[in-house]
Parts: structure tokens; C-alpha cells; sequence
């Protein structure tokens, strides 16, 4: 497989975790919702000041031209600070330091526009607090241009003393000017833009902060999604499955949800068309196309890497798929640490293998006959009970078990075999070397890489090479409603009547 992940990777990695996105996605939202919901409202509002120079101050200053934009920026200073705050709190009776954290000054050197913006717990107290705030500013410049004006009279006057008689028309002429001055004396800042109620908090923003953690929840969902993807060694697909074993894929087989004690209900039912009984219908015409039957017998035996991967299920349903297409086929449970192929054939008691093995039965005593549907009829042949030995491997090694596969093969046209998981049990070996073909289940989302790459080995390291590969669990939603849907069909109509009672 290669490290990189494609378009279509991604998308197939986004659609598997699609819950954990939308999960994390939702948590992300409602817990940001909640915190915004559960503060406190906050009003925000705001008065505009325009600097304009006083001309007649600019024309007792001659030989200095003000720089605007830096006086604009000089005086965005200072409503922040106590000389503007400290009075303004008093009045209020707010303290300085609350203030500070309630008012903010901006100012634009282009437009000599002074913004002063407060915040309060009420719509009424921001736009109180905006005014006063500017209506001190005001007053505070104003005075500090009279105090100048004041100060430009005395110092004229003082000149004015020690002037010559001949050269006092001068400073007579601008000591006249500075008064007439002060007596008109305006601040150059002017509230163009009053403070208004505001009608909605400025924070917090419930819907724009949902609508950011939704986006940032989404992100967040994918990225744990990819890394997860990455860290999860599980088979997950298909193509994690074929890419793992190496092997020609015989068929995909859809998710079946069994009922615990009731294993029956993921049996195909062959005489009709549902994605179960379709899906074996294609293994069955793959494993001919594969020359598996070409008239004469054949031993097929069919392992998982690990327990839970729906080994039994695929024997079962394999076996009646075949049978069901009007060949001879024989079932045999050679899992015997721990049989499940009987439960999907309740019913009549049938004998086992170790049952023949120690010559108890013979091999037609011991097995059962299942009828089955299908345009061609026909019946399986079952090997299969509850039995559980501890240690099978040495009955499997052993020359009389050759001897009953060979009368197997004698008398059927297949004989499958459930065999242990190749990670369970040292007794799979033996069965595979015996069977003239191996089959390996896949379950996604139980088989690990690891897992596969082991029982891979050990094959390989038996002289085993497997046929192919049959995936089960697959989880396709545009089979949804198709046919009668999964796990409604049973090989023997008798069972149908005692799966209802």
C-alpha cells in the first residue's frame, strides 16, 4: 500500500468515519454554544470625534505648522488614561480600573476621526458611558486650549512691560488678537457621532461563535478521523484486505447482524434473490471459473487469520451456495476447538469427524442431510455436531484422517472444510496441506495487518499457497433495501417455521 492517501482514499477514509466527525463536530458546536449562552450579555457603544485645528490658535503660533495626523494619534491617547477616566468614574461612581477594561480608543490620522467605543453589562450604561467618556475629552481639550490662551495673555503682557514705547504696537496688536481669542475660544474636537443605544449585546455572539466551532469542529473531526485512519491497523475495506494477503479476491460477502443464539438467520436463503444469496451465488461461479470443479472431487478448506471473521458463516453458506447449483458437497466442522458450523443447520443431530475418526460411525452414518432450495434443488451433506476436543491437531495428521478425506472425495463432488484460524489453532496447517485448495476469510473490521501478515507467513512457511480471499462484513448502503434484505433465508423451509415460533 502506499503511504500517501489519494482523493479517493480520503474520501472512502471520511465516509468510514463519518460519525466520528459529525460526533466531534457536534460536541465542538454544543459546548461552544453553551459556554456563549451561559456569559454575561455585554452592550458595546460608540461616539465618533472630529479633530479640527482652531485657526485662530493655529495663527498665534506662527512658523509652526501642526502634523494632523500625529496630533490625531496623540490625542487617541488619552480618554484612556485617569485624566479623562477618573473624572468620568467619579460621576458614574464606577472605579478607574473598570473602566480601563470598558473603554477603547481607536483613531483614523486620514479621516481625523477619534472613535471612543464602551462596553457595559445594559444597552443604557454603554451608550452612558460612551458620552460621558467623550463629553469629558471634549471639556478636557477645550480647557487645556484655553489654559494655552490664558497663559499666551500673561506672557504678552509681562513682554508687554519691558517693551519699548516705540516697538509696543507690536506686542499690543498680539495681545489684542490673543483675547479676543480666549474670549472665542472653542475645542478643536467636535462629537460628530453621538453614542446610540445599542439594540442587540455586542457579545456574546451565540450564532457566529456556533457557526466558527462548527467549521473548526469539522476540521478537527477530520484530521482525528485521518489519524486514526493511519494508526488503526484494522482491515477496514476491501482493498485493506486484498492489499494485506496478496490474493485474488473470490467475492465480497455483505454484513450480516446475527442473533446471539441464533446463528441460522445469517444462512442464505437460495431460493431467492438477496445480496446474501447473491454474494455466494458469485463466489461459487468464481471458484469455477478458479477450475475448482472440473468433474472431479475436490477438498476445499476454508480458514481466517483470527476468531470472529465469519469463517464458519462462509463455509456454511459456500457449501449450500454449491449444493443449491446441483453439486454433491459435503460439510465437514474440522474446527473442533471450537465448532459453530452445526448452529446453522439446527435440527436432526448430525455426527462429527471425530466421531468417523475414531471409527465410532461410519462416514455415511454420520452425516446429515439438508434439503435445500434453488432452481436445482438439491441437498447438503453436514459433518458437523458440538464436539470439542482440547488437542486436535494429531487426529488430523493422522493416516486414517487421509483415509476418510479420500472416501469423502470418493463420494461427493466437494468437500469443504471449516477449518481453525490459522492464529488459533496448529492443527490449520495440517488441514490446509490436505485440502487440494485454501480459501481465507477476511472480516473487515476484525483482521488486523498484523494479524495477516502472520497467518500469511505461517501458510507460506507450510508450503501453503491460498486460492483467493473472501471479505465478509462489508457495510455497503447502496444495497439497502435491495431483495429481502440480510439474514432472512434458511436452507431448510423447516427451519423458517421454527425460527417463528
Amino acid at each position: 500500500m502506499t503511504e500517501g492517501i489519494d482523493l479517493s482514499g480520503l474520501l472512502a477514509v471520511l465516509r468510514r468515519r463519518m460519525k466520528l466527525i459529525v460526533a466531534i463536530t457536534v460536541v465542538v458546536a454544543a459546548v461552544t454554544a453553551t459556554v456563549s449562552l451561559l456569559q454575561d450579555a455585554t452592550y458595546t457603544a460608540s461616539t465618533k470625534l472630529l479633530y479640527e485645528p482652531s485657526a485662530a490658535v493655529t495663527a498665534l503660533q506662527p512658523g509652526s505648522t501642526p502634523d494632523q495626523a500625529r496630533m490625531v494619534a496623540t490625542l487617541a491617547q488619552i480618554p484612556g488614561t485617569a485624566t479623562i477616566l477618573g473624572p468620568v468614574g467619579k460621576a458614574l461612581r464606577t472605579p478607574e480600573t473598570d473602566l480601563e477594561r470598558q473603554v477603547s480608543v481607536t483613531s483614523d490620522a486620514n479621516a481625523n476621526l477619534i472613535t471612543i467605543k464602551a462596553s457595559a453589562p445594559t444597552a443604557a450604561g454603554a451608550q452612558q458611558l460612551a458620552n460621558a467618556v467623550a463629553r469629558q475629552f471634549v471639556a478636557w481639550r477645550e480647557a487645556a486650549q484655553r489654559a494655552l490662551l490664558t497663559s499666551q495673555v500673561q506672557t504678552l503682557k509681562d513682554e508687554l512691560k519691558t517693551t519699548p514705547e516705540d516697538q509696543a504696537a507690536v506686542i499690543e496688536t498680539q495681545l489684542a488678537e490673543t483675547r479676543a481669542a480666549l474670549a472665542n475660544s472653542t475645542a478643536d474636537l467636535t462629537v460628530v457621532g453621538p453614542a446610540r443605544m445599542p439594540t442587540s449585546p455586542s457579545s456574546p455572539k451565540v450564532v457566529r461563535n456556533t457557526i466558527i466551532a462548527l467549521l473548526t469542529g469539522l476540521l478537527l473531526g477530520v484530521i482525528v478521523a485521518l489519524a486514526r485512519d493511519k494508526l488503526d491497523r484494522r482491515l477496514t475495506t476491501i482493498e485493506d484486505a486484498e492489499a494485506a494477503y496478496g490474493l485474488p479476491l473470490l467475492g465480497v460477502v455483505p454484513f450480516v447482524a446475527e442473533v446471539r443464539g441464533h446463528r441460522e438467520l445469517g444462512l442464505a436463503d437460495f431460493e431467492r434473490a438477496t445480496p446474501l444469496a447473491d454474494a455466494y451465488r458469485a463466489i461459487r461461479t468464481t471458484l469455477v471459473l478458479y477450475r475448482l470443479d472440473r468433474g472431479t472431487p475436490h477438498i476445499v478448506a476454508v480458514t481466517s487469520a483470527v476468531p470472529g471473521e465469519g469463517k464458519s458463516a462462509a463455509v456454511a453458506n459456500l457449501s449450500a451456495a454449491l449444493a443449491a447449483g446441483g453439486r454433491s458437497v459435503l460439510a465437514i466442522s474440522a474446527d473442533l476447538r471450537a465448532p459453530r458450523l452445526h448452529e446453522y443447520f439446527p435440527g436432526s443431530t448430525a455426527g462429527s469427524i471425530l466421531d468417523v475418526l475414531t471409527g465410532q460411525r461410519r462416514l455415511e452414518d454420520a452425516v446429515r442431510r439438508v434439503r435445500l432450495g434453488g432452481p436445482q434443488g438439491g441437498h447438503l451433506d453436514l459433518l458437523a455436531d458440538g464436539s470439542v476436543i482440547p488437542d486436535p491437531a494429531a487426529l488430523f495428521g493422522s493416516a486414517r484422517f487421509a483415509s476418510v478425506l479420500a472416501d469423502a472425495a470418493d463420494s461427493y463432488d466437494i468437500v469443504v472444510l471449516d477449518a481453525p484460524p490459522v492464529m488459533a489453532a496448529g492443527e490449520t496447517v495440517a488441514l490446509a496441506q490436505r485440502a487440494d485448495a485454501v480459501v481465507v476469510v477476511a472480516g473487515l473490521d476484525r483482521a488486523t495487518r498484523d494479524s495477516a501478515d502472520r497467518s500469511r507467513a505461517f501458510l507460506a512457511a507450510a508450503g501453503v499457497q491460498p486460492l483467493g480471499l473472501i471479505v465478509t462484513g462489508w457495510r455497503n448502503t447502496d444495497m439497502a433495501g435491495y431483495g429481502y434484505g440480510y439474514g432472512h433465508g434458511y436452507a431448510d423451509p423447516a427451519l423458517r417455521d421454527s425460527a417463528r415460533a
